[in-house]
Formats: C-alpha cells, sequence, structure tokens
C-alpha cells in the first residue's frame, strides 16, 4: 500500500492499462489531472475545442486498440463535448471522457460551472458518476474503465471535483481488468453447429458484418474457406481486403433480396439496412453479438449467439462447409459492376468537375494503406464507395448518429496512434466549417495531416430531400464558394485551391511534398445526387 493524490493515481492507471496519450483542451478544474498525466509522461494532447478532444479520443481508441481518454473541464467544457460522446456511444467504442467538477463546498451555491454532469450522459454511456468521496475512487474508476469493453463497447464518464483529485489515497496497486475473457457456453456449441449445417445448404449466403473484429486472420479464413460475399459497415470496413474476390459494397440491396441466408456480425438493423424489411422471406438470419439487445432488433433471426464475434468466429473459421457459391458469387458481382457503370455514366462526356470524378480520384490517390477520416454529407457518401482501405478501422465515419465535424478529431487521434502512417480527411464543405479550425492543432504539433474538401458551395444532401418535399422553394442550403485553403496557409500550413479533374492529383503530391498540414480545396460543380435516408 502506499499513498498518493487522486489525480496521481488516476495517471498511474492509465499508464498501467497502456494509454500513452490523453486528448484535451486545458481548464481549471482539470489542472491536477493533466499535471499528473504530465508527471506519468502521457502524452497530452491539447485541442481547440472539446468535442475535438473526445472525437480524438474514440478515433485512438479504434487505431490503437487501446483505451481512448479524453480529458475536459466542467460546466461548459463538459457540454461541448457530449455530441461526441453520443457519436461513440452509438457507435460502439470505448472511451474515458473524464471532467472536472466544482469544489464540494459549492455544492448547490453556485460557483464557477458547477454542474451536476452525469444525468446529461446517462442515456449515452454504459457508466456515469461522480467521485465525490475519496474512498470510492478505486471502485468507480475501475467500474467506467471496465464498463467501456462491456459488450461491443462504448464510452463511459466520470466527473471529479477539484478538492477530491488533490486528495490522499492509499493504493492498491492493482490495474483494472479491461476486458472479460470471453468462454464458450453449452448453448452456444449447438448453435455454432447450426450455424455450420446452415452454411452447408445455403445456395445463397451473405455475411454482414458491422462491429470490430479483432480475430482478422480468422474471419478472412472463414470467408474464404466457405466463399462468403461480405459485406462491411462501421469498425468492420477494411477487415475484408478491398481486393478479396469475396469483398462486395454495391450490391447489398439485391443480395439481401435474393439470399437464403444471412449471417450478421454485430450489425445494427437500422436504417442503414432498412429495418431489415429487405432480407428475403425466404433467408435464414444467424446473428452473432455481444449486445443481447441487438440480437434481435428490428428482425427475428432463426439462430442468435449472444457472445464475443471474435470466440465464435474462431470456432467457424475451423469448418469449411461451403462448396459452390461461384454462380452467387458472379451473380453479385455482375450487380457490382452494373452499379459502378451506373454511376461512371454520369461521367462521360462531362465537361466540369463532377463530385463522382472527385470521388474517383481521390480513392485513387489515397490507396489502401493509409488512414482516412471522412466528414460530410453526398460527398463522403460518393467518396466512400471507391475507398480502398483494407485495414479494419482505417475508415474513420461517424457511424449511425451522423454528426458532421468528426473530420479533424479523428485524423488527430488516428495521427498520433499511427505517427508513420499518412491520414488524410475527406470533407463536404458542409462538414469542414464544423471543426476546420483544428488545422491549427496540427499546425502547432507539426502534424502532416492532409484534409481535401470537396467543395460544391451547396448543402446538397439536404437540398436534394427539401426540393423534394417542397419543389423551387428550398431554403437555408448555400454556402457558396469559399477560399478554405487560404485559411490554413495563413496559420503556417498549405493550401491549394483545385478546380479541374486534372490538376487534383498533383495537387496532393504537392501537399505530401510539403510535410505540413495542408487543405486542398476542390471547387466541384452542384450535382442533385440522393445519398441520405430520410423516407424510412
Amino acid at each position: 500500500m502506499k499513498k498518493l493524490i487522486i489525480s496521481d493515481r488516476f495517471a498511474e492507471i492509465l499508464s498501467d492499462i497502456g494509454v500513452k496519450s490523453v486528448f484535451t483542451l486545458t481548464g481549471g478544474h482539470i489542472v491536477p489531472l493533466l499535471d499528473s498525466c504530465r508527471k506519468e509522461q502521457i502524452e497530452i494532447i491539447d485541442v481547440r475545442h472539446e468535442q475535438n478532444a473526445v472525437f480524438a479520443a474514440e478515433a485512438y481508441s479504434r487505431i490503437s486498440g487501446k483505451l481512448g481518454v479524453a480529458i475536459v473541464t466542467a460546466g461548459p467544457g463538459f457540454m461541448n463535448s457530449i455530441n461526441s460522446i453520443a457519436t461513440a456511444y452509438f457507435s460502439n467504442v470505448p472511451l474515458l471522457v473524464v471532467s472536472g467538477r466544482h469544489y464540494r463546498r459549492q455544492e448547490g451555491k453556485g460557483g464557477l460551472q458547477e454542474f451536476n454532469h452525469p444525468p446529461m450522459v446517462d442515456e449515452i454511456t454504459k457508466y456515469s458518476s461522480t467521485i465525490s468521496n475519496p474512498k470510492e475512487f478505486e471502485q468507480k474508476i475501475n467500474k467506467a474503465i471496465k464498463s467501456c469493453f462491456d459488450g461491443r463497447g462504448g464510452p463511459s464518464f466520470i466527473d471529479i471535483p477539484l478538492d477530491v483529485q488533490v486528495e490522499l489515497i492509499n493504493t492498491s496497486n492493482k490495474s483494472p481488468e479491461i476486458k472479460t475473457i470471453a468462454t464458450l457456453k453449452k448453448s452456444d456449441t449447438k448453435k455454432i453447429l447450426k450455424v455450420k449445417d446452415s452454411i452447408s445448404k445455403a445456395k445463397k449466403p451473405v455475411l454482414l458484418i458491422g462491429s470490430k473484429v479483432e480475430g482478422v486472420k480468422d474471419l478472412n479464413k472463414f470467408v474464404s474457406q466457405n466463399k462468403l460475399p461480405t459485406y462491411l459497415s462501421g469498425q468492420a470496413r477494411g477487415s475484408i481486403p478491398f481486393r478479396s474476390k469475396y469483398f462486395f459494397s454495391r450490391s447489398r440491396k439485391h443480395a439481401l433480396s435474393e439470399c437464403d441466408l444471412v449471417i450478421a456480425l454485430g450489425v445494427d438493423f437500422d436504417f442503414r439496412l432498412k429495418y431489415g424489411e429487405g432480407i428475403s422471406n425466404e433467408a435464414i438470419i444467424i446473428t452473432i453479438d455481444p449486445d443481447k439487445d441487438k440480437l434481435d432488433w428490428n428482425i427475428k433471426p432463426t439462430v442468435s449467439i449472444n457472445n464475443s464475434i471474435d470466440l465464435i468466429v474462431n470456432k467457424l473459421s475451423s469448418y469449411t462447409v461451403q462448396k459452390d457459391s461461384k454462380e452467387w458469387l458472379k451473380e453479385l458481382r455482375s450487380v457490382e459492376k452494373k452499379q459502378t457503370k451506373l454511376i461512371d455514366q454520369a461521367l462521360e462526356g462531362y465537361k466540369g468537375f463532377h463530385p463522382e470524378e472527385f470521388a474517383r480520384i481521390v480513392a485513387q490517390y489515397i490507396g489502401k494503406d493509409a488512414i482516412v477520416a471522412v466528414d460530410g454529407g453526398d460527398i463522403v457518401s460518393s467518396t466512400a464507395r471507391r475507398l480502398q482501405t483494407s485495414k479494419q478501422g482505417w475508415v474513420l465515419d461517424p457511424g449511425p448518429f451522423g454528426s458532421l465535424g468528426t473530420g479533424p478529431g479523428y485524423a488527430l487521434g488516428a495521427k498520433v496512434a499511427k505517427r508513420n502512417k499518412k491520414v488524410f480527411i475527406i470533407f463536404g464543405d458542409g462538414g469542414f466549417g464544423f471543426n476546420g479550425f483544428e488545422f491549427d492543432t496540427y499546425i502547432r504539433l507539426n502534424l502532416p495531416i492532409i484534409g481535401i474538401v470537396g467543395m460544391d458551395g451547396v448543402w446538397n444532401n439536404i437540398k436534394t430531400f427539401h426540393e423534394a418535399y417542397a419543389p423551387g422553394n428550398t431554403v437555408a442550403d448555400t454556402l457558396g464558394y469559399r477560399p478554405y485553403h487560404k485559411y490554413i496557409e495563413s496559420m503556417g500550413g498549405y493550401g491549394e485551391l483545385v478546380k479541374k479533374p486534372e490538376d487534383l492529383i498533383p495537387a496532393l503530391k504537392r501537399a505530401d511534398k510539403s510535410g505540413k498540414a495542408s487543405l486542398i480545396n476542390v471547387q466541384l460543380d452542384q450535382v442533385v445526387r440522393k445519398s441520405s435516408n430520410y423516407d424510412s
């Protein structure tokens, strides 16, 4: 046993569980916490808005596999973080957000930034609490950290009053258990045999993956041995290589309507999958998910297994039961080619700068080995379909909550986690407006992140919907063409405006060569495209 002030013990615990960096915007109510992180030699990355501290911590968690940690000050600092906490919650990302809090003696007296934080985030966290008594610190911090990894994972929140942070406690030197080792239940073994039998009988199987799978090798073995056409979403993006003959991205609607078997690994049957309504009535549905509530969300599975996806995939990877799905794979590949052709037809003979041409060029340049944060509406939707990223989790999108402004924070967290990797942000001009000022952080910290803005000067995603609702009477939809690149230049970064398709790759090469935080501002034509779901 030894005595430490609570903030020192907090930093020691973070170090013990492998946290190398924390993200913050400084404030008086968190000075002891930040000072203790400094003493523990934990890297402190300071940002320009608390929203980005939490977005960065989320991306750090996704990319590094370690717990992402954001430290925000009380009151307004905490309030600025709420959208980011919600985004991580709906994306199932393990994340610890720690806030300062007013002195205990000020409770109910109107102290500076006095606010009761936990009730505000109860619905969007795995665990939230105030550590108001030094004696409960170890129990609550351990529970907060462990809760981040419950089920699929998600954020936890704690706040610590400023006076509590500097109180002495006796410490046990024990680090919290981060993850519980999953074990196979008897009922699971029987269900796995049913899955095996279903695969052996299926002529038109479909595999959907929506959650992170640690055992990527096992997953690819399972997919290839059983010739399973696979569709990825969320944190699963990149888990099946882009060039794999079993990777599909533009035929999912057709596949689900014609299939006789659906295997869903950590998948939300929400608006993105039409609530499961597009699945063939003849299909057997198998759901495998660590979150019990998601097993039958909007669907009626034939078989459901409530356990670790990795554990079940490991068992399934030892089976080779699907003998022949050549015709089914051929059919789906044909649909993919037709969809691609339909999109590319819009480019034939086009004289200006079409958003789909932007998407094609950007995806080509980025390739398969870079990390990509996407931040926008229709521009991102078009580009994401073409991305070739082949490492799990390296496409950072805001998930089902659909927040704009995620890109700068995500890119920051990714670059901190993988300093030697290229990191790009694909922006819509609407998305850039939310947190574009975070480029200041990249420039201060000498982080050569490259942003690419698809600037069509309009909230095109919403304008398309509004036009359908009130033809000829759309409002609040015009942004105009703006010199966003000059803002980056003015702070010491590299910026460039591009107006022609043939000039985009040379501009990106110049940004790369500069070694600076860069923004390539690409002026696009306004082209009506429907890419969002407001009608389900």
